[in-house]
């Protein structure tokens, strides 16, 4: 079911849906009338599969990870992303955070194998997920669903540039972590026991 140029109202409505896909400017919940889109990221609950998968990951990271997606590919990233937000910035970011605090661990979201594996022969203690899926394949969609919760339990999010992706984790964090990319910097929201 597809969605565009009109409010999609409550999203119950479509649950059972197969397939749900928001183009364009829709009008999405919390715009301004229902409650805050944001909120209803953090309330959804992941399937066995996606938690299973990302417990998996999870269990290798122990406390305090900094999570890492990164976006590469070079025919299906975004040409401004792959300008501002190089291979090289997260290779060097991830080193002087590690600099900063030695037992430091990584978790990766990356959407190119050949980056990924540079990434993980120039950086000490990054976890990464398997990808075995087709891109937009029910598995690929498993897999990214999967490393969108294992971002959002980050303690701080390094982003590529011009990408959505690692920002949905952030709001499913309730923007309680740090999130940064090569050109800008967000601190967490402050929490309301301060």
């Amino acid at each position: 079911m597809e969605f565009s140029q009109f409010s999609m109202g409550d999203l119950s409505e479509v649950r059972d849906e197969p397939v749900i896909s928001v183009t364009g400017n829709t009008l999405v919940p919390g715009l301004g009338t229902g409650p805050w889109w944001g909120s209803l990221l953090q309330a959804l609950q992941p399937t066995e599969e996606v938690a299973d998968a990302s417990a998996h990951v999870a269990d290798q990271l122990g406390e305090g990870y900094v999570g890492v997606q990164v976006r590469a590919h070079p025919t299906l990233s975004h040409k401004k992303t792959l300008a501002e937000s190089p291979v090289p910035w997260f290779i060097d970011r991830m080193n002087q955070l590690l600099r900063e605090r030695p037992d430091l661990t990584f978790f990766l979201s990356c959407d190119y194998p050949p980056a990924q594996r540079e990434i993980i022969e120039a950086v000490p203690n990054v976890v990464a997920s398997t990808k075995t899926g087709e891109y937009n394949s029910r598995q690929a969609l498993v897999e990214s669903v999967s490393d969108l919760l294992v971002l959002s339990r980050s303690a701080r999010i390094l982003e590529p540039y011009a990408s959505t992706f690692a920002k949905i984790a952030w709001l499913m964090a309730d923007r309680s972590i740090p999130i940064e990319n090569s050109v800008k910097s967000q601190p967490a929201k402050p929490s309301k026991a301060m």
